[in-house]
């Protein structure tokens, strides 16, 4: 058979409806022995009558028939109206007296024969359950009891308790006035925990991480729900019409005592040494335009400043670049949680690098990046709060003042006190002196001191011995000139050291202390303990000292012995007082760096001698990261430390939880809108999660997520797990105080339902019967139903039902058996033929109401061999999808009918070759101009004509009775005529059939090209006015 001809076949399959299974010939009633009613049996005895001699006096000779007993039909009256008179005689209820006594006799007895008639009909319904149940085995399907799931609510301070299936809770009475119970399905332990916070990030194909930090709200933001509609999706995904999630506020940050910079010029220098850069993705001017900088500053957040390309350079592996903060911005001082807003430790400035608003796109493509070493680098100029002493005491800046002391000797000290800069490793250090009524020449300084006896001490100037102490040690620099000074500035140049720095064990202690993480702050108190530090928040040294000491004789002694002996002498030699050094102000000016520190060292020591601290600036809330502290963390992906926060995940649900601790169980209910996930995404598997030390570590299925009945999200159901031990509620990557859980799903976040509510302590209970009523299953039991146990447990507080109950069904009926057992005669519950499969499904999911079986057809090809492909409709009575001209079966019915089928499945058919999908819907659409009738307004019955058109084309989507079938065509001649024979329209012009997908393409008539494929209308047509 050719290709074309196979696929012919395929497209002309119909599939097999729930309609096509109601074999009438199942139906006892369809068959009955003696299908006569009082009034058949009244028309049969008069017929038979006719045949019956009458014989009245003479025994030998019949005097007529028994007709004559029967009233006799009037004068041309015919066959049918005197049938219909006798069949009225047995239907009537008059009590006038005037029916003869031997046909009221006759009539009364046919009416009692109607016992034995129906003990005659019910031979085919008893042979047939003889055969069925009997012979072949089949028994009826018992009553399926409904389940509920209840919220159990503890007294204050209660301790947790055990809910079993040992107690019952009452639910009222049903019809029968016998009061309903249920019992506990499985022992559940209820405690203290409640849920504080609901927040969801999503990562879309675009490269944004979208964030909502109040999930269940209507923006994410915190708007009300809707009361019509008050469900959220636990991923952020938002509906048609409705504004996108913001980008969320991420990126990393860095922290190091270097960038405590109270004042002047400050150049920030940094280089990041990076793996995975891609120089087609990751470029010097991409990476600058995707950050801003923010510093921790005296009053929340300094900047945003950004980076310019001609500041950002990238070689060799590493990013480096550099922002310059304007003297006229505030101080960058230690970050502190409460003014900033952010978990960052106290004791350190931090310089924030995050993704700008407008490069969100980018977090994905950053997010390959990984970190290895980071330096940082300052240069600072203009410093003028500096602490100023003399051997004489203190000394103010903000006026002039004599360094030195009035009388300055040799030896005399001054002393330039600059914590921000002696704390620091520097590279360069330089103070700038400006002089008052000083000598600023050599010339001017000889001058000044002519016919002094020492003067050749001042033939080179003015010096003073210097010297200073750094992060790194002691510094001494030897000689600086103090004069001459050009302009009347000095310019002192002290030149540091480069020696790397390594913190002692306080320095080690403070690292641990402040790191973030549980373990680490455990090896911060052995350190204590260990190595007897005092206190757990170590004081700072006193800051350094700049010490110039004055190394050239100023003459003052001199001055007071020698100015009267010039006088006196011939001639007279006058002095001229001494220059008192006199500066009216000072300036420091300073480069440092700090690094470069390894972020890919796994040693303690590393970690603790970092200068550089390293952040992840996360959605809601920071940690530090380094690979020592991976190491200690089993559960993480070990490797380098990414340079952006880890969101590896499509969808992240994020629970924070109160009232529990590490080796607590918890026990959570989903309530879902049910049918809600995208029926055309492929289905994923909800991994969770624990936050334990600001990392994620899975839950173990079987010992740590013991139970999920919600099929990963698709369905309501409950969520039990039990934290592991590592659970730690100390953590700065969520809000601290709390345990967090997440819920992830690696792709297609819209395969999971939206949520209605989330609960703890939930408990799922079912339906005990005691001879109740069976009427109880027909209908779900409303919520609020169930509100109290027979014998309260000690501790319990309330007990609630959120919900209404759901699974109630009554015992199958005697056809549905017949049916089932037919078709399990047939197909002996495995799916070998396309009808074994059609059925199959059909007799287990009856909300399907049309199942096509493509054999050797996946969703890529309609010639592949070995595989099979469901084609499902929905029962068009269910009407929840979200467009009604296209209607879906919901994901979770989706996934449940292939792992039904592959239960059945022949061998060599698995999840690779078994596909489960919706029709492929493709939209007819027609265009053409329209002239009204005399009356009828174009603007006003326009709207008419398209619906009446959606109508012709999709009946099945107004009237459930009408089935959506496969295959079929439409025609174009038809269509006019259809829409010409509207009552508002006189004739249509230029009219055109087409494809919606494919508008440009006129065909006289359409038919489906697939054999998965059904053709719908359009929700819109082109329809304009004649003009």
């Amino acid at each position: 058979m050719a290709r074309q001809d196979i696929l012919a076949a395929l497209i002309a399959a119909a599939g097999t409806r729930q309609a096509d299974r109601r074999n009438p010939h199942l139906d006892p009633a369809a068959a009955p022995l003696d299908g006569r009613d009082a009034s058949g049996l009244l028309l049969a005895a008069r017929a038979l009558a006719g045949q019956l001699n009458y014989y009245g006096t003479d025994p030998t000779q019949p005097s007529g028939t028994w007709s004559d007993f029967f009233p006799q039909p009037a004068a041309g009256e015919s066959d049918a109206a005197y049938r219909a008179r006798l069949a009225a005689l047995v239907d009537s209820d008059s009590d006038s007296g005037d029916m003869p006594p031997h046909l009221a006799l006759l009539i009364a007895f046919l009416k009692v024969a109607r016992h034995p008639r129906a003990l005659l009909n019910d031979f085919t319904r008893r042979h047939l359950d003889f055969q069925m149940q009997t012979v072949l085995g089949f028994a009826p399907r018992a009553p399926r009891p409904d389940h509920a799931h209840l919220l159990v609510e503890l007294k204050k301070g209660a301790a947790p308790l055990e809910i079993g299936p040992e107690l019952r809770l009452s639910a009222g009475k049903d019809d029968s006035k016998r009061e309903m119970f249920y019992r506990p399905l499985r022992p559940v332990i209820v405690n203290q925990a409640r849920i504080v916070s609901l927040r969801s990030a999503t990562r879309s194909a675009s490269g944004h991480l979208y964030f909502a930090p109040v999930a269940d709200s209507a923006n994410g933001l915190g708007d009300k729900l809707p009361a019509d509609s008050p469900s959220w999706h636990p991923f952020g995904l938002r509906r048609s019409g409705q504004a996108p999630l913001p980008d969320a506020p991420v990126g990393f940050a860095l922290a190091a005592d270097l960038l405590r910079l109270a004042e002047g010029r400050r150049k920030i220098g940094v280089s990041l040494t990076l793996d995975g850069i891609n120089l087609e993705m990751h470029d010097a001017a991409t990476l600058a335009s995707a950050f801003e900088i923010r510093l921790s500053g005296p009053k929340g957040w300094l900047g945003p400043f950004l980076i310019t390309a001609a500041d950002s350079a990238l070689h060799s592996g590493s990013w480096t670049f550099s922002v310059v903060i304007g003297a006229e911005q505030p101080a960058v001082v230690d970050a502190t949680p409460v003014l900033h807003q952010q978990a960052f430790p106290t004791g350190m400035p931090v310089l924030q690098l995050l993704l700008r608003e407008a490069a969100g796109h980018l977090f994905t493509r950053l997010s390959i990046l990984r970190i290895r070493q980071v330096q940082i680098n300052v240069e600072v100029s203009g410093m003028r709060k500096l602490g100023l002493e003399s051997d004489f005491g203190q000394l103010d800046p903000n006026k002039a003042f004599l360094p030195f002391g009035p009388q300055p000797t040799p030896g005399t000290r001054f002393y330039v006190a600059s914590p921000e800069a002696l704390g620091k490793r520097l590279s360069r250090l330089s103070l700038q002196l400006a002089w008052q009524g000083a000598p600023n020449t050599q010339a001017a300084l000889t001058a000044l001191y002519t016919n002094y006896s020492g003067q050749s001490g001042l033939a080179d100037g003015v010096s003073a011995q210097a010297e200073w102490s750094d992060a790194s040690g002691s510094n001494p620099t030897g000689p600086v000139d103090l004069l001459p000074a050009p302009g009347g500035l000095a310019r002192l140049d002290l030149i540091g050291s480069s020696a790397s720095h390594r913190k002692d064990a306080r320095g080690a202690y403070v690292a641990l202390a402040r790191s973030g993480s549980a373990y680490a702050r455990k090896q911060a108190l052995y350190l204590k303990r260990r190595r007897g530090l005092a206190s757990d928040t170590p004081t700072s040294p006193r800051a350094g000292f700049i010490t110039l000491t004055l190394s050239t004789d100023l003459l003052h002694s001199a001055w007071r012995s020698e100015a009267v002996a010039g006088l006196l002498a011939d001639p007279p030699k006058p002095l001229k007082e001494p220059w008192t050094p006199k500066a009216k102000e000072i300036v420091l000016d300073y480069n440092a760096q700090a690094g470069p520190t390894r972020l890919d060292d796994s040693t303690a020591s590393s970690f603790t001698d970092a200068e550089v601290e390293f952040f992840h600036v996360d959605a809601f809330g920071v940690s530090r990261e380094h690979q020592w502290l991976t190491a200690t963390r089993p559960w993480m992906t070990q490797g380098g430390v990414p340079l952006m926060p880890p969101h590896r995940d499509a969808g992240e649900l994020f629970i924070g939880l109160s009232g529990l601790a590490a080796g607590d169980p918890l026990s959570l209910l989903f309530q879902v809108a049910d049918g809600s996930a995208d029926p055309e995404a492929q289905a994923q598997t909800v991994s969770w999660s624990v936050l334990a030390d600001n990392a994620w570590r899975s839950l173990v299925p079987g010992t740590e997520l013991i139970l999920d009945t919600t099929r990963n999200l698709r369905a309501s159901g409950l969520v039990s797990l039990l934290l592991p031990a590592e659970t730690t509620t100390d953590n700065t990557r969520m809000p601290a105080g709390l345990v967090w859980l997440r819920a992830a799903v690696p792709a297609w976040p819209e395969s999971v339902c939206r949520l209605v509510g989330v609960h703890t302590n939930g408990v799922e209970v079912v339906f005990e019967d005691q001879n109740n009523a069976a009427s109880h299953l027909a209908t779900a039991l409303p919520a609020g139903s169930i509100t109290r146990f027979l014998a309260p447990p000690a501790g319990v507080k309330t007990v609630s039902q959120p919900y209404a109950s759901f699974g109630g069904a009554l015992q199958e009926d005697p056809l549905a058996l017949a049916r089932r057992a037919a078709e399990r005669l047939r197909h002996r519950n495995r799916a070998i033929t396309p009808r074994d499969f059609e059925h199959l499904v059909l007799q287990a999911f009856p909300a399907v109401d049309r199942v096509k079986c493509i054999p050797h057809a996946s969703p890529g090809s309609w010639l592949a061999p070995g595989h099979t492909l469901l084609v499902v409709v929905p029962d068009l009575r269910n009407r929840n999808a979200v467009d009604p001209l296209l209607p879906r079966v919901d994901l979770d019915t989706l996934e449940q009918i292939k792992s039904f089928i592959l239960a059945r499945a022949p061998m060599g058919l698995d999840a690779a070759t078994l596909s489960v999908r919706n029709p492929a819907y493709r939209a007819v659409q027609v265009d053409f101009k329209v002239a009204m009738r005399r009356g009828f307004a174009y603007s006003y019955y326009r709207a008419s004509i398209n619906r009446a058109l959606v109508e012709a084309l999709s009946p099945w989507a107004f009237d459930a009775t009408r089935p959506l079938d496969f295959g079929g065509r439409v025609l174009r001649s038809a269509l006019v005529d259809f829409v010409e024979g509207l009552p508002w329209v006189d004739y249509v012009t230029d009219f055109r059939l087409i494809l919606a997908d494919t508008p440009a393409e006129d065909r006289p008539e359409l038919a489906p090209d697939a054999p998965d494929v059904i053709l719908v209308s359009a929700p819109e047509h082109l329809i304009a006015e004649v003009t």
